[in-house]
């Protein structure tokens, strides 16, 4: 059965439209949301089997299917259980990342334990293990859940992510943006750029706790077109997967019909096929009927403003000067525009458009036409939003803005249309006429949130607010403890971060401040380090651009990335996934002193010429070395001036066992 022959009365799959049109209302639970595993298991019955075979996938990891077809077919459950979709799904998963309850890493995997995998899924006796469950900060000061699957749950994920994702491309309109293959915030805020002309109102509508909110029943109905019964109930599964939320284990094990966990490799793809219904019900429904009029007709008056009465005209011909009748309906013609009149009617009844694009479940319309037009249309969406797919809507963050309104936020950038602009006619100047002209900046306009982005330097240790209101860098002592290399290379990323991002922005120059600020942060954190106590200490220690150097290896040095210029190109990275502003959301740095670059390439003990496993150690507090009768090998740390030391992993341990008189006892009896 492929998807255009669907026959069943719950769902009406037109393939040209590609839109459900009608959903079963037994789906839509209560706004309580207290749903029963059993009605999660009726909903997978419910689901009925599709056949068993998917168009092989062309591309560089090429999936193992058992059947080709001509048209759209669902998700074979046999490919699922195939050992080398499981390989494939392994190589998918990411490596060093924390690992789930089960303590299993993808490195750790091996190909017996993936044969086992597909021997469990075979004989349908496998099992989603519980999820461990931390909490992260939110930029709001909230925290949200993260949810670790075990490894052998990622690589199903992973596998069933193979085998979907390819199909449900065909199927995603364009107008969806948000975690698929070559589309990032880039194509989002390019749509907006490129298409978005003429917006009068922009609509903005925030769905309350969208991934937690998303209820399992009505999901596996709409997955259902796409799998077979057997992959619809591993889906199943993996959705009713109990939590463990490890920082409160008083309450060890939960389990919810709604949401999905957020930081399954799934997830996202499952999250984009719940809100298709509202792409396709937007794009189908709401903009072909508000797209009405091919152009505004003219403004009253604006294709007469230069007439001539008959009066007028024998006045200028008695006046005998050569140019004169020009001069004059030029002049009519700039009182029309220092009135601010236009061409076209702005408020043309008959003239309306609508335009929308959704990245994950961030989404925006523009609209052109009445205030009130525009409150119909957010409250249509809102009653689809609620009644169709049973989410909440948070008024406090919806709204609807003028265009011409600053501070409208959307996917880190303020969106911004500019007034009509005077300027100056020069296609007139070669008739000896000065005329001038309303310029209408049609585009919308990308700018900077410099205020924000300041705020959030603040946040994250990077600079303090002053009681005046501005900003100043201080040192990020969280990151002070950590190799030189590693300090700059995580600043680097930071900047580099924010300088990709915010490529197309108007006004590009807007980013000097923020770069500046994170530079200076940098030289700060570093003076910090090696109590140098101001930023032009570390500038005159390590130069204007932070050069570390490797003792070991002279052609090893690291300088911190600062652009040469920030001019305004308007340059999108279009197919980028990775585009976004994590980096300034992330606190870790990668490694510890263990793993850090070496300050020797022999252990630093004397005596010791142990050059395998060598460890950096870190000498906490420089003044305890001062004191009298200390061993040699102390007193050499205070000569080199070092605030680490490599050693060898015996010495290193013996280091942090023994205090500084048993180590030299030890010394002096094993010498």
């Amino acid at each position: 059965m492929t998807y255009s022959t669907l026959s069943s009365n719950k769902i009406k799959f037109n393939i040209n439209s590609l839109y459900f049109s009608t959903i079963p209302s037994r789906f839509f639970a209560s706004k309580s949301g207290k749903n029963t595993d059993g009605d999660l298991n009726q909903a997978i019955v419910d689901a009925a089997p599709l056949e068993t075979s998917i168009t092989t996938i062309q591309n560089d990891n090429e999936l193992i299917t058992t059947e080709a077809a001509n048209d759209f077919t669902a998700v074979s459950y046999k490919d699922l259980c195939k050992v080398e979709n499981l390989e494939l799904g392994l190589k998918r998963t990411k490596s060093g990342v924390s690992p789930g309850l089960d303590g299993e890493v993808k490195a750790n995997y091996t190909p017996g334990k993936l044969e086992k995998l597909a021997a469990e899924l075979r004989t349908h006796s496998y099992k989603a293990s519980p999820i461990k469950k931390v909490w992260i900060p939110k930029p709001d000061g909230t925290k949200r859940p993260l949810g670790i699957s075990s490894q052998k749950d990622k690589i199903v994920q992973a596998t069933l992510l193979n085998l979907l994702e390819p199909m449900l491309e065909t199927v995603f309109l364009d107008s969806s943006m948000g975690f698929r293959p070559k589309r990032g915030t880039h194509n989002a805020l390019h749509r907006i750029k490129r298409r978005w002309q003429n917006v009068t109102w922009l609509i903005s509508i925030d769905i309350s706790k969208y991934f937690d909110t998303i209820h399992h029943k009505l999901l596996l109905e709409l997955v259902k077109p796409y799998c077979d019964q057997a992959t619809l109930e591993i889906i199943g599964k993996l959705l009713k997967a109990n939590y463990v939320d490890i920082s409160n284990l008083s309450n060890a094990l939960e389990r919810s019909s709604m949401g999905t966990p957020q930081g399954s490799l799934l997830s996202p793809l499952l999250a984009n096929i719940f809100l298709h219904e509202l792409d396709t019900f937007v794009e189908n429904e709401l903009i072909s009927k508000w797209n009405t009029g091919d152009e505004r007709k003219f403004v009253s008056g604006y294709q007469t403003r230069k007439n001539l009465t008959t009066k007028q005209l024998k006045l200028l011909d008695q006046i005998d000067i050569e140019g004169v009748q020009e001069a004059v309906r030029a002049h009519k013609h700039n009182l029309w525009v220092n009135d601010g009149l236009g061409a076209r009617d702005q408020y043309d009844p008959d003239f309306k458009r609508l335009l929308y694009v959704r990245y994950a479940d961030d989404f925006l319309l523009g609209f052109t036409g009445s205030r009130e037009e525009a409150e119909h249309i957010k409250t249509v969406v809102t009653e689809f939003l609620s009644n169709r797919l049973n989410l909440t809507v948070n008024e406090a963050k919806s709204a609807i803005y003028h265009s011409s309104d600053k501070n409208i936020l959307f996917l880190g950038y303020y969106i911004r249309y500019l007034p009509p602009k005077r300027t100056l006619d020069k296609s007139k100047e070669d008739e000896g006429v000065r005329q001038t002209k309303m310029v209408a900046i049609n585009q919308a306009q990308l700018r900077i949130p410099v205020q924000r982005l300041m705020q959030r330097l603040v946040d994250k240790g990077y600079a303090t607010k002053r009681k005046n209101g501005t900003f100043r860098a201080t040192s990020n002592r969280k990151f002070a403890s950590f190799e030189d290399k590693l300090i700059v290379n995580r600043f680097s990323s930071v900047i580099r971060g924010l300088v990709n991002y915010y490529k197309p922005a108007n006004q590009y120059s807007d980013l000097w401040s923020i770069v500046s600020m994170i530079r200076k942060s940098c030289a700060l954190t570093l003076a910090d380090k090696h109590k140098l106590k101001t930023a032009a200490k570390a500038y005159k220690k390590f130069g204007p651009n932070l050069k570390i150097t490797n003792p070991l290896n002279p052609k090893d040095v690291v300088t911190l990335f600062y652009p040469d210029t920030l001019k305004t190109t308007n340059n999108f990275n279009l197919g980028k996934v990775w585009m976004n502003l994590s980096v300034v959301e992330r606190d870790l740095i990668g490694g510890s002193y263990k793993s850090n670059v070496k300050t020797s390439a022999v252990c630093q003990f004397p005596g010791c010429k142990e050059t395998e496993g060598l460890q950096e150690h870190h000498i906490n507090h420089m003044r305890n070395l001062t004191k009298k009768g200390l061993h040699p090998y102390l007193k050499s740390l205070i000569a080199k001036k070092r605030k680490t030391v490599t050693l060898c992993k015996t010495h290193h341990n013996l280091q942090h066992s023994k205090t500084g008189k048993t180590l030299v006892k030890w010394h002096t009896e094993g010498s």
